[in-house]
């Protein structure tokens, strides 16, 4: 079983994509895109990584905004520190929302 914040478990990465979204505040842009990739960045990371993505895919379903940004700041500690404090963040989660409401994300 991985622990919480092991290599396993959180992506140490910033994609290309998501450095030049944040970098240009587009954080909800940047949240509805991230979303959108979610799965396929972390799929198959560790062999909890399937469970991790449900608890994500319950708080956006359940609108949950401090649970998808604790996920997110938790598993993509790299992409979440481009996203700066307060507004910022909440446009994010609003953007993960979005995403999950379109129906473009499998989340």
């Amino acid at each position: 079983m991985s622990k919480k914040g092991s290599i396993k478990t959180t992506f140490k990465g910033v994609p290309t994509f998501a450095g030049a979204l944040f970098g240009q505040g587009q954080c909800r842009g940047g949240g509805y895109e991230f979303a959108r990739h979610t799965r396929s960045l972390f799929d198959g990371e560790g062999e909890d990584s399937e469970q991790l993505l449900d608890e994500l895919s319950k708080a956006a379903r359940d609108g949950d905004r401090a649970g998808v940004l604790r996920w997110y700041k938790t598993r993509f500690p790299g992409v979440m520190a481009l996203v700066p404090s307060g507004a910022e963040r909440r446009w994010f989660v609003a953007g993960v929302f979005d995403a999950v409401e379109a129906g473009i994300t499998d989340l």
